[in-house]
């Protein structure tokens, strides 16, 4: 098993998660990242307080569907509204993610560029069950090139930024689940590709959504999302792969421990691969 076994369940009004860590570090970025976005008209707050004592963080309800709830409907019943919404809320998603690192990089007043190598080894060497998976010739080139990555201008992320914690009605955002045990302040990339990855493999797996049969689709969902982020693909292009191939590893976890079999663990392995593969000259 993986080193941070959660629990989140809901009641009829509020949200709440218990990990076997504590959860002070999770539970305070959260909590700032509410302050900050206080006078943001496009957030909708969940009121977030962490119980020490209990090590539990409750959050109020939100009354609007997680992203991974609107995607899994595959247009049904109106696919012209559902599509529309989807792209609503991929822009939402880009538009907060852009604040949430811009406020991160001023917290950290951070003008300089760090290791990004550091913090990914610690957290490759906690889920060390996931590396055991991997073939050997993709374990040893993803381990040195996650050793060789370039330093990075970090900000305070999220580290989970993906569809089933992101609530929207394509009007407000809510957002949960932040921050992961060996780093507060990490490469932006994490985040991003975090966001892409699973979108991507979401509509990728779903026989019956139209975004599998019609890539263009899908293109645009992700182009609003761009567009209200700002271009990054060209920034850093070696420091983009080894975050995104590191993100599938992460993504491995779930199917690692239930069947490797499941489609989606070729599909991450396959990731990978394309993603340390060298670059062009």
């Amino acid at each position: 098993m993986g080193p941070d076994h959660r629990n989140e369940f809901e009641t009829g009004k509020f949200l709440y998660k218990q990990s076997d860590i504590g959860q002070s570090k999770q539970a305070k970025l959260c909590i700032d990242a509410e302050k900050f976005f206080e006078n943001c008209d496009f957030y909708h707050p969940l009121n977030t307080v962490y119980v020490s004592n209990r090590n539990v963080i409750i959050s109020r309800k939100s009354e609007y569907l997680r992203f991974q709830e609107q995607i899994a409907l595959n247009g049904f019943p109106n696919p012209i509204s559902w599509y529309k919404q989807l792209n609503k809320v991929a822009n939402l998603s880009g538009r907060w993610l852009k604040y949430y690192h811009e406020f991160g990089r001023n917290s950290q007043d951070n003008e300089g560029r760090e290791s990004v190598s550091s913090p990914l080894l610690k957290y490759i060497d906690a889920r060390k069950y996931i590396l055991d998976a991997l073939p050997s010739g993709l374990r040893n080139r993803f381990l040195e090139s996650v050793r060789g990555c370039p330093d990075h201008f970090l900000t305070t992320v999220h580290s989970d930024f993906a569809p089933p914690n992101i609530f929207s009605d394509g009007e407000k955002i809510s957002v949960i689940d932040f921050g992961v045990a060996e780093w507060t302040a990490m490469s932006p990339y994490w985040d991003i590709a975090t966001f892409v990855i699973y979108l991507t493999r979401e509509n990728q797996f779903r026989m019956k959504s139209p975004l599998k049969w019609l890539p263009f689709l899908r293109a645009r969902v992700l182009s609003n999302f761009f567009e209200a982020y700002g271009d990054v693909y060209g920034a850093d292009p070696k420091v983009w792969r080894i975050c995104c191939a590191s993100r599938h590893f992460a993504l491995l976890s779930a199917l690692v421990e239930s069947n490797t079999a499941d489609r989606r663990f070729s599909w991450h392995i396959d990731q990978m691969q394309k993603m340390l593969e060298p670059e062009p000259l």
